[in-house]
């Protein structure tokens, strides 16, 4: 087991890029990939996250319509088909996407 590293001067902050913390050795030069990578999947998951929204209020909506339209005095089967259609797809890819989320949490 390797040993922690040594606690950082009083007025230094620490980074989650620090050398010591990430294996590369002082004089190595990433280039800014490590901070690119995580500017990136900082971006994609509050992306991910809005999409998840914007997907869960279309589920939602299409939800509404679908009862609205069963309501409805004269029912179309047909449309009430097509928006329970839509309302899967919609909620499947939601799940999914929440899935993706959860897995690059870890």
């Amino acid at each position: 087991m390797e040993p922690l590293p040594p606690p950082l001067p009083q007025g230094q902050e620490e980074s989650f890029l620090d050398p010591a913390r990430t294996g590369h050795a002082p004089g190595i030069d990433t280039g800014g990939a490590q901070t690119d990578r995580a500017a990136y999947v900082v971006r994609m998951r509050g992306f991910t996250i809005a999409l998840i929204g914007l997907l869960m209020l279309g589920t939602l909506g299409v939800l509404i319509a679908g009862m609205v339209t069963m309501v409805r005095s004269t029912p179309d089967p047909a449309r009430s088909n097509r928006l329970m259609r839509w309302r899967v797809i919609l909620q499947g890819a939601a799940l999914l996407l929440l899935a993706l989320l959860m897995m690059s949490l870890n």
